[in-house]
């Protein structure tokens, strides 16, 4: 009995992926450090180390690989570590680094910019496809700070980096504390919303740039909150991802859509397809691809009533992986699949011969103000030029004036969407902007006073 008690105290206090003390050791250390005069009273400095791509890797290439990653972290890790340091894992990908002693910020940023170089060198030599980059937070010890807001704060800094870009290192400020309160306050919200009705679809419609024909709807995440009104997007978005929750909100998006799109049929209006937008999280599960037959089946509707755009970071390069499992059975389902923000990623191009795909969609940056760009014009065209050459369908988002409709049905574009056909709008908004709806309006340019 002894032994067993003394296992689960030990097991309790030692990540036994990484045999890394956990979480609640890193508190318990520092605080000895903060009460002993001798080793600083307080002084030192607490890194904060993500791994920026550790996510795709699970859902690419499996937990088992995952797995791997994390030990070689926590390797890369120790191979650095001095007297002084105290080394944690934090959370799934997430590591701590606490030193000790008089420490400047110069001294830090040296620091993190040594873990950040181990890291990519191990990862690099142990399998060139995924090389792990990491974001750093720093955050040095204030010693009227408890060491639970210390962890907080380092957080903080990481996601500061985080927001930034990939591979940077940030340090805590004041005004951090404000952004970490808001953040945790939109997390507690979302997950409230998600489980009582909050979030729901609005629908941009989609037309032919030739006959006008509605093409269909792109359903567009929105969040009813109770006291700041409608949220778009990018105000809860971001969040969801780094909580683990876009799945849950994709689940939704996905069966209120489709709801509605069978409502309008049995009413006689007539919508050819909804667009769905979804990321590796949604893919990466085994199920996804057989849950979306059977939502479709609840409905009445078959797999060309939906059409999938991915972002090119769900794609993937080689390999049999959960995602490209995923999207090989849509394909073979017969469901359309189209590469959303098509040019703003770093292969774009080479994702086109990854999978059987339906179309692109060109990213509003491209299209805002074409008609006075030459360059963004050619730009365009050499994506237009490409999609045809493949027999795939182009999308361009962001139309909002007639010059820039008028340019890109001269160039070759095949459909149309932006706030100069028509914002984004709620069920039963988009019903009535349905029943006024015919090809002549949709060839109009405004088109919103029918809405």
């Amino acid at each position: 009995m002894f032994l067993n008690h003394a296992i689960a105290i030990q097991e309790s206090s030692i990540d036994l992926l990484t045999l890394l003390p956990n979480r609640r050791q890193m508190l318990e250390h520092i605080a000895i450090e903060k009460l002993d005069p001798d080793r600083g009273a307080g002084e030192g400095v607490l890194l904060h180390v993500d791994l920026d791509n550790f996510v795709e890797v699970n859902e690419m290439w499996g937990r088992e690989v995952g797995d791997s990653l994390l030990i070689d972290t926590a390797f890369s890790l120790r191979s650095l570590q001095e007297r002084g340091d105290f080394i944690a894992r934090e959370g799934a990908d997430s590591f701590l680094w606490y030193r000790s002693g008089p420490v400047t910020l110069a001294q830090a940023q040296s620091l993190a910019a040594h873990i950040q170089a181990r890291i990519l060198d191990r990862s690099g030599d142990h399998d060139d496809e995924y090389p792990a980059s990491c974001s750093i937070g720093i955050c040095l010890c204030d010693d009227a700070v408890d060491p639970e807001k210390l962890l907080m704060r380092a957080e903080d800094a990481y996601l500061d980096a985080k927001r930034r870009a990939r591979g940077s290192i940030a340090t805590y400020t004041i005004e951090m504390d404000a952004r970490l309160l808001r953040r945790r306050e939109t997390l507690r919200g979302l997950r409230f919303a998600i489980n009582h009705d909050e979030i729901a679809p609005f629908f941009q419609p989609q037309v032919d740039a030739r006959s006008g024909a509605l093409h269909g709807f792109e359903a567009l995440a929105r969040w009813h909150h109770p006291e700041h009104g409608v949220l778009s997007p990018w105000q809860f978005l971001p969040v969801a991802q780094s909580a683990g929750l876009l799945g849950a909100i994709s689940e939704i998006m996905i069966s209120k859509a489709l709801a509605q799109l069978a409502d309008w049929r049995r009413r006689g209006l007539h919508v050819p397809r909804i667009s769905i937008n979804l990321d590796a999280a949604d893919l990466g599960r085994d199920d996804f691809a057989d849950r979306l037959m059977l939502e479709l089946e609840r409905h009445g509707l078959g797999p060309k009533d939906i059409c999938l755009e991915l972002l090119e970071t769900a794609m993937i390069e080689d390999g049999e992986t959960p995602v490209s499992k995923s999207l090989e059975r849509l394909c073979e389902l017969g469901c359309p699949i189209e590469l959303d923000d098509f040019g703003t990623g770093h292969a774009a191009i080479s994702s086109l011969q990854l999978i059987t795909l339906n179309g692109i969609k060109i990213d509003r940056c491209f299209v805002t103000n074409v008609h006075k760009r030459p360059q963004q014009q050619k730009l365009i065209n050499a994506m237009l030029r490409l999609a045809h050459a493949l027999q795939i369908c182009t999308v361009a988002e962001g139309i909002e004036s007639v010059d820039e409709r008028s340019m890109l049905l001269d160039m070759g574009c095949d459909v149309l969407q932006g706030f100069g056909i028509a914002r984004p709008m709620a069920g039963e908004d988009a019903t009535a902007w349905l029943r006024k709806f015919t090809p002549e309006v949709g060839r109009m340019v405004p088109m919103r006073e029918i809405a």
